[in-house]
């Protein structure tokens, strides 16, 4: 399992933005993030960064962007905990991922997951680049494989 880097968000958070061009300098506004080195050093390897962002507590709503540099960090470990955020710590009942449309990897994963394809916002990110809208629901999300038991709060 990656090392996970809690307790970084602001630093996190610049270095996933600056790797998605949807984003960029504008950066994604009040946040948190989680990352995943190669190992507990400063200087080891930054594999993947989860950003969580547009929380909307009133209504149980949350953005999540990804960026990796490989696919080394997705363990079901990471994954696990990558996940837990959001529907035990935040208690959202609805995680959701705005994909471009011609990214058929992050497409594929974020189905691998158990997101769900909800809708596609035309021309989103530009005139060509449209938005898959895709989430997860919390009764999916405890229902996954990737809730730890343990950490479930009572329903």
């Amino acid at each position: 399992m990656a090392t996970l880097i809690f307790n970084q968000s602001p630093g996190l958070a610049a270095w996933a933005a600056a790797r998605l061009p949807h984003v960029g300098r504008a950066g994604f506004g009040p946040c948190a993030a989680i990352g995943a080195a190669s190992g507990p050093l400063l200087s080891d390897e930054l594999l993947a960064v989860i950003v969580y962002h547009d929380y909307l507590p009133g209504i149980g709503t949350m953005q999540c962007s990804l960026v990796s540099t490989t696919a080394r960090w997705a363990t079901p470990g990471t994954i696990r905990a990558f996940l837990s955020y959001p529907f035990i710590q935040a208690e959202v009942r609805k995680l959701w991922v705005a994909v471009p449309h011609n990214n058929e990897r992050a497409i594929r994963f974020g189905r691998g997951l158990g997101f769900r394809k909800e809708a596609i916002l035309r021309q989103h990110f530009s005139p060509k680049h449209h938005a898959v809208i895709m989430s997860m629901l919390t009764d999916e999300y405890h229902a996954s494989r990737w809730c730890v038991p343990a950490l479930q709060r009572a329903a």
